[in-house]
């Protein structure tokens, strides 16, 4: 999963809280990697300009809990978090504070995000969707969980898988119906990727013998990968066979 989508998410819940009239007075703060809760209670008791706030909500990063193995594609499951947190000297000042208490607060943000639809997925509430959090003295928080469900492959498609065929001249040819992808394959157990240093760029049909077994992937920028192929050649009796397949040499290519 990409973490341009994390991060979308995560943006487009910062602005739709700021968004929200029952939210507007309290301060929105989106975490950056490690922000500490110190630092939150630093930022909500010393808010500059006319008044001091002393409510915040806080968007903590999302995060990938899950994948369904049993659904085509990429299937993921994200949780999303708001930390509510209120310093309570400040927040319920008839004057300088909002006055809304952080239970009700959290209450307004679970409201606002559950159904809410970000992009083609849906964010929604699931099992004990607000918790307290444990606070130092004079401050009360609460965190609020969130779902989203994940289908597709991210922000880039994959690389068509790899077909393998022999030649007439008993030669193994590979390719990918991915225009321009540059195909890497190794004969030694490695990775096949140009970051092996034992792996090689195919360029034409390779030389094979009896007992010898290839591995092979393939790269096409801004995609990802393909799956890497695994293929185990065998030359007996006068035939070849490629993971057991029988080849037919100057025929159609396979997938494997």
């Amino acid at each position: 999963m990409s973490s341009l989508l994390l991060d979308q998410i995560e943006a487009d819940i910062e602005g739709v809280l700021k968004a929200t009239p029952g939210l507007a007075l309290a301060k929105v703060l989106r975490a950056d990697k490690g922000l500490t809760e110190a630092d939150v209670a630093e930022k909500l008791v010393t808010l500059t300009g006319e008044d001091k706030i002393g409510l915040g909500l806080v968007v903590l990063p999302a995060e990938v809990i899950g994948a369904d193995r049993n659904l085509p594609g990429m299937s993921l499951r994200v949780m999303a978090s708001v930390q509510v947190i209120e310093a309570v000297l400040f927040n319920r000042d008839a004057t300088n504070g909002t006055g809304i208490k952080a239970s009700v607060a959290a209450l307004r943000v679970l409201n606002t995000l559950h159904q809410l639809r970000v992009g083609n997925r849906l964010l929604y509430a699931d099992r004990d969707p607000v918790e307290a959090l444990p606070m130092k003295k004079g401050f009360v928080g609460y965190n609020v969980t969130v779902y989203a469900e994940h289908n597709g492959a991210g922000d880039a498609e994959r690389v068509l898988d790899l077909a393998f065929a022999i030649d007439d001249d008993a030669k193994m040819v590979i390719s990918t119906a991915t225009s321009g992808a540059a195909i890497y394959y190794t004969d030694d157990g490695s990775f096949p990727g140009e970051t092996n240093a034992e792996a090689m760029l195919y360029t034409g049909p390779i030389t094979i013998t009896t007992g010898m077994t290839f591995r092979a992937a393939a790269y096409a920028s801004p995609l990802n990968p393909s799956g890497i192929s695994e293929v185990r050649i065998v030359i007996a009796d006068g035939s070849i066979t490629l993971n057991g397949r029988v080849m037919t040499m100057g025929g159609r290519a396979i997938l494997l």
